[in-house]
């Protein structure tokens, strides 16, 4: 569980750099445009994006973390060069959290 709020802090808060990762490459490559980060930075972003992605898999939550992952995509802003999903997202990205405390042994 713990892992799902590392993604979420990723979300809302990681400052990153350019790639080629995949699904964690594109939200990186956003929110490394946004907070102007470095490679360090970069890489830390895509192992936690990946490794929320390989909890939420794990957890039978897959599509909920894609829905979550296309809201912040379509819906990103950056303000003040920091980088964020709209509100709006907020609902995917409980789905999610929702979906690994469901699924999960340990409630």
């Amino acid at each position: 569980m713990r892992t799902i709020f590392t993604f979420l802090a990723c979300l809302a808060f990681a400052p990153l750099g350019a790639g080629c990762y995949g699904a964690a490459g594109e939200y990186c490559d956003l929110a490394c445009s946004c907070e102007k980060c470095s490679d360090n930075e970069y890489d830390e972003c895509i192992i936690e994006y990946e490794a929320a992605a390989d909890t939420a898999d794990v957890y039978g939550c897959d599509i909920d973390f894609d829905n979550a992952h296309i809201c912040v995509i379509d819906n990103n802003e950056c303000i003040n060069d920091r980088f964020g999903p709209e509100l709006e997202c907020l609902d995917d990205l409980g789905d999610v959290n929702d979906c690994i405390n469901d699924n999960s042994a340990v409630r």
